[in-house]
């Protein structure tokens, strides 16, 4: 029982104390939700930027390959050059050597016309003991060839 000088408090007071904790309650959870779905805002759109990015490195990975199978292929192609130079570089001083002669003979022409003839004015050999000269960039079974030819031969 109930002091003398002590009131009951009335079950209306303590449902409402109860509701105003209830709605309180609610309110901290409300703007915890309210903050959550904020982040995950946040969250989609940074992923968002992501993926843009990550199809924008893709189109710079497929075009950075297509570069480097063009560089392969001319690196290829810069090799076999480059081989074939070298191998040309022997043929180019022999061209240079029989011109440089040919300029310093008394006759450029016949002499021109024996190399490609095969033929050696002096005695069919060559200064060391040699065979007889061949046309330049001819071997010994293919002989043939004209002054005019050797001249554009020795110009490439």
């Amino acid at each position: 029982m109930p002091s003398a000088g002590t009131t009951n408090p009335s079950p209306h007071a303590a449902a409402r104390r109860a509701t105003a904790d209830d709605i309180q309650e609610l309110q901290t959870k409300y703007t915890l939700l309210e903050s959550s779905v904020q982040d995950l805002e946040e969250a989609y759109a940074a992923n968002r930027q992501l993926r843009s990015k990550v199809v924008h490195l893709e189109a710079q990975l497929s075009t950075l390959g297509d570069t480097v199978q063009s560089l392969l292929e001319f690196k290829s192609r810069a090799t076999k050059l480059l081989q074939v130079l070298v191998s040309n570089h022997g043929v180019d001083e022999l061209k240079a050597q029989v011109l440089s002669l040919a300029l310093q003979s008394n006759d450029p022409n016949t002499f021109l016309k024996s190399v490609v003839d095969g033929e050696n004015p002096l005695d069919e050999t060559d200064r060391n003991g040699g065979n007889a000269l061949l046309p330049l960039g001819s071997t010994h079974t293919d002989t043939e060839m004209n002054p005019e030819q050797l001249q554009l031969q020795l110009r490439d």
